[in-house]
């Protein structure tokens, strides 16, 4: 139940109880701004940019994967294809997103259990990291170690250098 008493969302109650289940400690954190980038992220105090974790659907020839990256780096297409080993990759499009994690873009989800997932390496230099958990206006505050545990997923430098 969210703090007025009412239900609280499907989405933001599965990942509680994924995480509850896999005893992993975590915070969801609410908010009425809206936290799309990063860069939000910061400017409404979650941490900093390299504890921020954005995620990025990509298509594949072999179905869509989720890249998670710090916020303070950006996603290297080049890295990604060379570790999955295909020729091609793009972001996916945002009916993409929707079809693949049944949220948009801006709000989609770390607990993805139904692709694949990548961490950039440098997001487990961190104690703490924070993204979307499917659900708008939620933030989702953990270990990355025990979130790239919890979904088996794969470990990797899968991003460059941010030059802004």
């Amino acid at each position: 139940m969210t703090e007025e008493g009412a239900r609280e969302p499907e989405a933001l109650a599965h990942a509680r109880q994924f995480l509850n289940e896999k005893r992993v400690r975590f915070l969801i954190h609410m908010h009425t701004e809206e936290v799309f980038t990063a860069r939000d992220g910061v400017v409404h105090g979650f941490g900093r940019r390299e504890q921020m974790a954005p995620s990025f659907v990509v298509r594949t020839s072999n179905g869509p994967v989720l890249a998670v990256v710090q916020g303070s780096r950006r996603l290297s297409y080049k890295k990604l294809k060379r570790l999955l080993g295909v020729k091609d990759i793009s972001l996916a499009s945002p009916e993409e997103v929707i079809a693949a994690t049944g949220t948009p873009v801006g709000s989609v989800s770390l607990l993805q259990l139904n692709m694949p997932v990548i961490f950039d390496a440098g997001l487990l230099e961190e104690d703490v990291v924070f993204g979307g958990c499917g659900v708008a206006n939620t933030t989702l505050e953990i270990s990355p170690s025990d979130l790239a545990g919890v979904l088996d997923a794969a470990i990797a430098d899968i991003s460059d250098v941010r030059v802004e």
